[in-house]
């Protein structure tokens, strides 16, 4: 068994450089990413939705709880990244005719703007973990890859950031907990 498990985690491990490899990021910025992102919406199980018998993360209730405090215009490196995901947002992965495509996501002007932003962060998530940045083909534009997860990442920094501040108990307790969990 000890043998099978040694050569399991060797191809996982070809498997992880391979892939990090074709998105040309930093591994330290992927790693980075993909546990804050797990981190945060695990530890958002007190804005939880069921499907079914499934519990699933409310990054909705999320973003609309800490909309109020969030200020991207008083930090200048929060704007910035704040504009490029508006202004350059990752493209959706969608069904078009059957075929699975990427479009440009829709904009949701009626929900409160880190709604919006949290909604970008998703699919550079979705794109990245489940598939969508490792097509058959070349990677287009390594850069911008870099350019989403750092952006993401801040942005999830910032929403941890606000929810320590908070007076309300329930955005304080997502702080806490994920700073317990570290």
């Amino acid at each position: 068994m000890r043998r099978r498990n040694s050569s399991l985690s060797r191809e996982f491990r070809l498997l992880h450089k391979s892939l990090v490899e074709k998105i040309q990021v930093a591994e330290e910025e992927f790693l980075e990413f993909v546990l804050l992102f797990a981190r945060l919406e695990y530890r958002t199980s007190g804005f939880a939705f069921k499907k079914g018998a499934s519990v699933y993360a409310d990054w909705k209730k999320l973003g609309r709880e800490l909309d109020p405090c969030f200020g991207p215009a008083q930090n200048d490196d929060l704007c910035h990244v704040i504009e490029y995901l508006i202004q350059q947002p990752p493209f959706e992965q969608v069904l078009k005719n059957g075929e699975l495509s990427f479009a440009q996501p829709k904009q949701r002007t009626n929900e409160p703007f880190l709604v919006q932003i949290l909604d970008i962060v998703k699919i550079v998530r979705n794109n990245l973990l489940h598939g969508g940045k490792f097509p058959d083909g070349e990677v287009l534009d390594p850069a911008r890859n870099r350019s989403l997860l750092k952006s993401a990442s801040i942005v999830l920094l910032e929403c941890l950031r606000l929810a320590g501040a908070s007076d309300n108990p329930r955005l304080k307790n997502v702080f806490e907990a994920f700073k317990e969990g570290l």
